[in-house]
This record gives structure tokens, C-alpha cells and sequence, in this order.
């Protein structure tokens, strides 16, 4: 698709949003272009929509080079806090290790890994993630 091209699609877009009674938001609006795109301009009403080279969308840190790296750091540090809030679970000595375990998998991984099948793995970001895994397991067995 040409930059002409996109911008005839935006154009349609917000033509449908004012038959509806909305507007589109040209502050909110951001453009990442891959591949090999011509740069230019694209205009919602009369501003100029930013080009972005990253975003958020749902949660993930979506890159123009397809790099997960910041991706990954950020779901560890979501994880990592999600462990942290739970100290006093994981050093309750009446809590058996099985309920333990359940509550790790529940909120810790599914934390850490949502969004991770849009993931292009290297080696290093594979070592990231064991570590972090295996440091929160033996923080749960030796509490």
C-alpha cells in the first residue's frame, strides 16, 4: 500500500466516524510504518499524525525493527511485582507448597507471559526468563 493509499483509508475512516457522531483523535493517533513505506505524512482533519518506531498495544511494546527485547523487560517487570505483592503467601507456613505453586503459575506466569507468542526469541531473552523463573521458585521453596 502506498502513503496515498493509507491516507485515502484514513480519510474513509474518519468520514465513517462522523456519520456515527464521533471524531478521530489526532493527538491519540500514532503510525508505525514497516517495511519499505515511503515516510510522509498522513493527516486526521488537520494534524499531522506522529510517526512512532514503538507502541503499546494491549500490554505489549509493539517495535518496528520486530525486537521483543523491551517487550520481555517489561512483562519481567510486571511479573516481578506481581511476585513481590505476594511475600506474605509464599512465606505462610500453613499455605502447602501445591496451593503455592497453583498461585504462581495463576498470577506470576500468566503475567509473564501473555503476549509471548508474538515473541521472536534469542538466546539471551530465553536465559532472561529462565533466571527470572528459577529465582522465583526457589524464593517460593526456601520461604
Amino acid at each position: 500500500m502506498s502513503l496515498n493509499g493509507i491516507q485515502d483509508l484514513t480519510s474513509q475512516v474518519e468520514d465513517a466516524a462522523k456519520l456515527k457522531g464521533l471524531r478521530v483523535n489526532a493527538e491519540k493517533t500514532k503510525m508505525m510504518l514497516l517495511g519499505t513505506l515511503p515516510h510522509g505524512n498522513i493527516t486526521v482533519s488537520v494534524s499531522t499524525v506522529e510517526t512512532v518506531n514503538e507502541f503499546c498495544y494491549l500490554g505489549s511494546i509493539i517495535q518496528d525493527d520486530s525486537s521483543c527485547d523491551k517487550d520481555i523487560r517489561a512483562r519481567l517487570g510486571k511479573a516481578n511485582g506481581v511476585f513481590g505483592r505476594l511475600t506474605n503467601i509464599w512465606r505462610d507456613n500453613g499455605l502447602s507448597l501445591h496451593k503455592k505453586i497453583r498461585l504462581y503459575e495463576a498470577l506470576v506466569l500468566s503475567t509473564l507471559l501473555y503476549g509471548t507468542e508474538m515473541w521472536s526469541m534469542s538466546v539471551t531473552n530465553t536465559k532472561k526468563l529462565e533466571a527470572a523463573h528459577h529465582r522465583w521458585q526457589r524464593k517460593i521453596l526456601k520461604d
